[in-house]
């Protein structure tokens, strides 16, 4: 007489074994029966995922650095766990004895647990910490091209003050669904004023050095290296001939009169003085409106937007 239930099996496919590793660490594992590794894969997972995330975000070095290696850690954790995956499930075949939690559900259940979590995460980091974007204009040429993609740093000013030469995000005064990046020229207390080409803080004009002409591939004018305090960073003049000096005549439309920057406020320009559509237009930006710090361009090149600062 027999008294054993005959044990269902069915084969371990190492295609599946990958694809329900490519949706969650551990989940290859527990296809492939072992869930005291996906357990422990898992949480391992869990734990270093959001500190990975922050590997992507400009911040001071020991942080950064922290993320880059749980980011590390997190990515070979992964790659394990799709290649021991695999590798099982080809050794078992089709003589795998399935167990309890080998269903369906467990799997899609599983699934959706980690879909929220990446969701949430990135959230919280757009939210709080960084965030992309894309520049569609010219404005901060030769400093920014359009079409370049960039990170801003949210964080960057609960750890330190606004400085003079700071590139900053924030919404348009005046059209709040519309973000502008602009460089900070003059903050609180400040006295600027601009004419023309020449912009004044505090009754002394910023020194400029012609770098040269401007590449094909942007618009027309001379590069200048602008100095402004400790920052040095390069501006865009339109229109400055091959001989011309760095003084220009007043043009009425890129002027602004001697204005004095309120308590919690900064004044910004483009780096391309010919686009006026900065404060010479809305006036003083409010700082607790800025966004946060822009500290790198990530596509299609890399290249750290901190102006350089002298001694």
């Amino acid at each position: 007489m027999q008294t054993e239930t005959t044990a269902r099996t069915s084969p371990r496919r190492p295609a599946a074994a990958v694809l329900l590793s490519l949706l969650g660490t551990g989940l290859g594992q527990i296809y492939t029966g072992q869930l005291g590794k996906a357990v422990l894969l898992l949480a391992i997972g869990l734990c270093l995922q959001p500190l990975g995330l922050l590997a992507l975000i400009p911040i001071e070095t020991p942080l950064r650095t922290a993320g880059i290696v749980a980011c590390v850690l997190s990515l070979a954790i992964w790659a394990y766990s799709i290649t021991d995956a695999r590798r099982r499930a080809k050794r078992i075949g089709a003589d795998y004895v399935l167990k309890d939690y080998n269903r369906w559900y467990v799997y899609v259940l599983l699934a959706l647990m980690f879909v929220p979590l990446s969701v949430r995460t990135a959230f919280h980091i757009r939210t709080h910490v960084a965030e992309a974007f894309v520049v569609p204009v010219d404005s901060m040429y030769p400093t920014i091209h359009k079409g370049d993609r960039l990170l801003a740093n949210k964080l960057a000013y609960r750890s330190g003050p606004l400085r003079r030469g700071d590139i900053v995000v924030f919404p348009h005064p005046n059209r709040r669904h519309s973000n502008r990046i602009k460089r900070v020229v003059a903050l609180p207390g400040d006295a600027v004023e601009v004419r023309g080409h020449d912009v004044y803080v505090n009754d002394e004009k910023l020194p400029r050095t012609k770098i040269g002409p401007a590449g094909a591939k942007g618009p027309a004018g001379d590069i200048f290296e602008e100095t402004n305090g400790r920052a040095k960073y390069r501006i865009l003049l339109g229109g400055v001939g091959a001989t011309a000096t760095a003084t220009t005549q007043p043009d009425a439309g890129q002027s602004c009169p001697r204005t004095e920057i309120p308590d919690g406020h900064c004044f910004v320009l483009s780096d391309n003085r010919s686009d006026a559509n900065d404060s010479r237009a809305f006036g003083p930006v409010l700082m607790r409106d800025i966004t946060g710090r822009a500290e790198c361009i990530y596509f299609p090149r890399w290249v750290s937007l901190k102006p350089r600062r002298g001694d």
